[in-house]
C-alpha cells in the first residue's frame, strides 16, 4: 500500500507508464483488460496479490536476516533488478521497491 501512494506521483509525472500489475495484465490478459472499463480494472487487487506474495517470500529468509536494517531495502531492490523497461521507469521504479522492501522489513 506504501507503493500505491509514491505511484500516486510517479505515474502522473510520466515518470512510469504502467504500473507493473497494469503491466502484468497487459501481457497476461489483454482480452481482458480491453473488455473491462480502466474504473473496474483489477490493478489494485493484482498488486495487492503482488505484494503480499513478496511478502511471503521474504518472511521465509532466516529470522537473523530479516531483522537486519538493510535486508528489506536489499529484498526490495533485488525485485527490482529483475524488472524490465526503459531507463527512467526503472529509475523510478528504485523507489518503489525500497519503499517496499522498507515496508515489509
Amino acid at each position: 500500500m506504501a507503493m500505491s501512494g509514491l505511484r500516486q506521483i510517479t505515474k502522473p509525472l510520466g515518470l512510469i507508464e504502467a504500473t507493473p500489475p497494469e503491466a502484468v495484465l497487459r501481457g497476461a490478459a489483454p482480452r481482458l483488460l480491453r473488455r473491462v472499463p480502466p474504473e473496474r480494472r483489477p490493478i489494485e487487487l493484482v498488486h495487492n496479490a503482488y505484494g503480499i506474495a513478496g511478502g511471503v517470500v521474504f518472511g521465509t529468509l532466516p529470522r537473523p536476516v530479516r531483522r537486519r536494517p538493510w535486508a528489506g531495502p536489499t529484498y526490495g531492490l533485488l525485485i527490482w533488478a529483475s524488472e524490465r523497461g526503459p531507463p527512467p521507469e526503472r529509475a523510478a521504479r528504485v523507489g518503489d521497491r525500497s519503499l517496499f522492501g522498507l515496508s515489509a522489513g
